[in-house]
């Protein structure tokens, strides 16, 4: 091999003595500075990394602190749904024992409008649709059972007219 293809090292003791002289092919060189650069390069990598991370921690934590918020928004609103929908159902039951002793031509016509029932909201169905529809569904309840009530205002203005004059006296 020649002088020129190769590397020659040579190990000196402190006081200037020659001790060992290596002649190594210029190949392991540039192989042995190679592997000892790709560590330092791959935790350089690394490291830039872990700084690109440790700066997005403040956003993670906010966004974390706004998903528990919009959690439990989600969970009173879920409660809320569930408050109303006991209550529509208990409008609904005080009507028909109102309507019964009129007999059921008397009532208004039940249209049917069913809210609720079937699974309860949860995390399965916790898209936006979902509780689009369950409000859609709660409204228009709401609004069934409000045309209910003022047709019992009416029937009940009527009745009392009926009652006020049956209790005058005759001429």
């Amino acid at each position: 091999m020649s002088e020129a293809r190769r590397f020659n090292f040579l190990l000196l003791w402190g006081n200037g003595r020659r001790v060992l002289r290596l002649h190594v092919p210029r190949w392991i060189t540039a192989a042995a500075l190679v592997l000892a650069a790709l560590p330092v390069f791959t935790l350089g990598a690394i490291h830039g990394d872990h700084v690109a991370l440790r700066r997005q921690i403040p956003q993670v934590q906010a966004l974390r602190h706004q998903v528990r918020e919009q959690q439990a928004l989600i969970d009173t609103f879920q409660r809320r749904v569930a408050e109303v929908r006991a209550e529509v159902a208990a409008w609904r039951d005080l009507h028909a024992r109102i309507w019964e002793p009129l007999g059921p031509e008397a009532g208004p016509a039940r249209k049917g409008t069913g809210i609720g029932g079937g699974e309860p909201l949860g995390p399965a169905a916790s898209d936006r649709d979902a509780l689009t529809h369950e409000l859609d569904l709660l409204a228009a309840t709401v609004s069934e059972e409000g045309q209910n009530l003022r047709a019992l205002e009416r029937l009940m203005t009527k009745a009392g007219r009926v009652i006020a004059r049956s209790g005058q006296p005759r001429r």
